[in-house]
C-alpha cells in the first residue's frame, strides 16, 4: 500500500484536483492534514476517488500552524497508524 501525505491550507480546488489525478494509481491511503483552513475541507464526490483511493484520513488543526508542523504531524500520524515507532 502507498501512503500519501497532503498538507492543505485554503485550497479546496487544488486538493480536489490532486485527488482526481490519483486515478492512475491504486492501493493508496491518503492522509490529509488541514492546517486550519478558513473553510472546513470537504471531499466532494467521494465516489470519484473510490477507484484508486482505498482510505482517506482527514485531520484538522483549529488554527494555522505552518507547513512543517502539518508535515511532522502527518508523518507521526502515519507511523502511529502502522505501529512504526
Amino acid at each position: 500500500m502507498i501512503n500519501l501525505l497532503i498538507p492543505c491550507y485554503n485550497d479546496q480546488e487544488g486538493l480536489h484536483n490532486t485527488l482526481k489525478s490519483l486515478n492512475e494509481s491504486s492501493f493508496i491511503h491518503v492522509f490529509i492534514i488541514d492546517d486550519g483552513s478558513k473553510a472546513i475541507i470537504n471531499i466532494k464526490n467521494k465516489d470519484v476517488y473510490k477507484s484508486c483511493i482505498k482510505k482517506i484520513t482527514i485531520k484538522r488543526f483549529d488554527e494555522n500552524k505552518g507547513l512543517i508542523n502539518a508535515l511532522n504531524y502527518g508523518f507521526d500520524l502515519i507511523q502511529s497508524h502502522y505501529g512504526n515507532n
